[in-house]
């Protein structure tokens, strides 16, 4: 195994250049296809770029999000995978945070992405990419580069800046996770240990390419000679019966998804949910329940094997496995189990000292295969990655979750839920608090309150108390929130004439619950 991931994924591409790569339903794209026309793209950009450049990826096509990731990881650089869906202002707002300036688009987000660079004043260099062909549109300005103190192009090390992706932030500011170039290989390792190397899989890719999930659907099957399977529609979109229909004709052998999407697959009926070629679900992002492993089993649990996942961002994709069995439907929530090789965890109360067994305590993970952190954010940095206490080398340090759990005296964890106001709406990372401030930014509102409440299903959803003011309308506020959120955590809105609130000023949360509650009764 290299640290280098895209070189791992050469390496496989020499082994099998003739093998599928990839499978859209219609085309099938060979592991040579991929290697060439990534190393095309490596070409362009490594005639003006740095290393450790930062170079946006805007495509709705996933099989070039695959292609533009590698390219750009040959040449040296970290890519930052935006979503064409969101909204202008969000987008404006990521790319002037980052600076970026170069860009790999399809043709048709390329007008867009410079209106992007130029409203927030950043210079532009642009390379298009369509069915992995890549074409050099603009020049590359010497000034659109990375801001860092060496001039010249140096040896690639593991520690280097390979991606950013951006988690919520609690004032409104989106923050950017910087990921470590060797950190991505951790969890591919771990994974093909699990499942078997070299057997030519066929994974599903579910994830939208903004979140950094989507690297698990990537890595995996191209390090290992397999085959990403990419779906007729966005997995949202996608009900119980197609759904299943899908996964049964592209053969899909690994799965990997939110719980929520995996309750899409068990609500459809039993003599049609069969999937022959099923041997493996991950589930992450959110709690999986007891529920769904009842649910599970006489469908599944005879050939294929549900394995329960969890890892925040800054620490690199996942931390913590549970091979789930029949036991685990007597549980409210599925434990998160151990932590992976290379990887330690601790419990620890307001004091920082470890928690007994069975006593709740915040989580803290200890891992060289972590983040190198919010990017260009060295304050946030300090506060969430911590010295270890229990470490004596200066480098050892504790990423802080933020996540509330409890231990057993065999050693497997449990995840009891966030300590703050974070939460995860199908598999998306959440601050309360940026919605709130996005709801707020908003002239016609006069104040506001968000809440999460969990679904007759078992997911979450949002739920935003608004009072209008002026001549504003649920219509138009939707409208705003979509300039600024991700569909997947704009909430439902309920209209009151007041927020109520404590004696001491703050938000009743628990008369909103009752306000919710008489609603969904009606």
């Amino acid at each position: 195994m290299t640290e280098f991931i895209d070189q791992w994924v050469a390496d496989t591409c020499i082994d099998n250049p003739d093998a599928v790569a990839i499978d859209n339903g219609t085309v099938m794209l060979t592991y040579d296809w991929v290697n060439s026309h990534a190393t095309q793209l490596m070409e362009l950009i490594s005639t003006s770029r740095r290393r450790t450049s930062l170079v946006a990826i805007m495509t709705p096509h996933l099989a070039d999000v695959v292609v533009s990731i590698l390219g750009i990881l040959k040449s040296g650089c970290a890519f930052v995978p935006l979503d064409p869906n969101d909204g202008q202002a969000r987008l404006e707002l990521l790319v002037q945070e980052l600076h970026v300036s170069t860009w790999v688009v399809a043709p048709a987000q390329l007008s867009r992405a410079r209106a992007i660079a130029e409203s927030v004043h950043e210079g532009f260099a642009a390379f298009t990419i369509l069915n992995g062909v890549s074409t050099a549109i603009e020049a590359a300005p010497e000034d659109a580069l990375f801001r860092r103190e060496e001039t010249h192009i140096r040896q690639r090390q593991g520690d280097d800046l390979a991606y950013v992706y951006f988690t919520s932030g609690s004032t409104g500011q989106p923050k950017g996770i910087a990921g470590r170039l060797k950190a991505i290989a951790h969890f591919v390792q771990w994974e093909l240990d699990v499942v078997g190397r070299d057997r030519g899989l066929r994974y599903s890719q579910l994830t939208s390419p903004a979140f950094d999930a989507f690297l698990r659907d990537v890595f995996v099957p191209l390090c290992s000679g397999g085959t990403i399977c990419l779906p007729p529609a966005p997995a949202r979109h996608l009900g119980p019966l197609r759904l299943v229909e899908w996964l049964r004709t592209a053969r899909v052998n690994t799965i990997h998804c939110v719980p929520s999407l995996l309750r899409t697959l068990l609500a459809a009926p039993i003599p049609e949910c069969i999937l022959p070629s099923l041997e493996y679900v991950f589930t992450a992002g959110e709690p999986l329940l007891g529920v769904d492993v009842k649910r599970w089993i006489p469908r599944f649990a005879a050939q294929a094997q549900l394995v329960n996942l969890y890892g925040p961002s800054e620490t690199t994709m996942v931390k913590f496995f549970h091979i789930v069995t029949g036991s685990d439907a007597q549980y409210s929530t599925v434990p998160i189990g151990t932590p992976l090789p290379g990887t330690d965890a601790f419990l620890l109360d307001d004091t920082v000292n470890p928690c007994p067994p069975g006593v709740p305590g915040e989580l803290y993970i200890a891992t060289a295969d972590r983040s190198l952190g919010y990017y260009a954010r060295a304050s946030l940095t300090a506060a969430a990655f911590i010295a270890n206490p229990f470490g004596s080398e200066p480098s050892d340090v504790l990423y802080r979750t933020g996540d509330i759990g409890r231990v057993s005296d065999t050693g497997t964890y449990e995840f009891l839920g966030r300590g703050d106001r974070q939460v995860k709406i199908r598999g998306v990372r959440v601050e309360l608090g940026e919605v709130e401030h996005v709801i707020r930014s908003n002239d016609g509102v006069a104040d506001c309150a968000v809440i999460d409440h969990v679904c007759a299903e078992g997911g979450k959803a949002l739920i935003a108390f608004v009072v209008l003011r002026n001549s504003m309308t649920i219509q138009r506020l939707r409208i705003h929130m979509r300039r600024f959120l991700q569909d997947a955590v704009i909430p439902g809105l309920f209209v009151l004439p007041s927020i109520p609130r404590t004696l001491s000023g703050k938000v009743n949360r628990r008369v909103l619950d009752d306000i919710l509650r008489s609603a969904r009764d009606l």
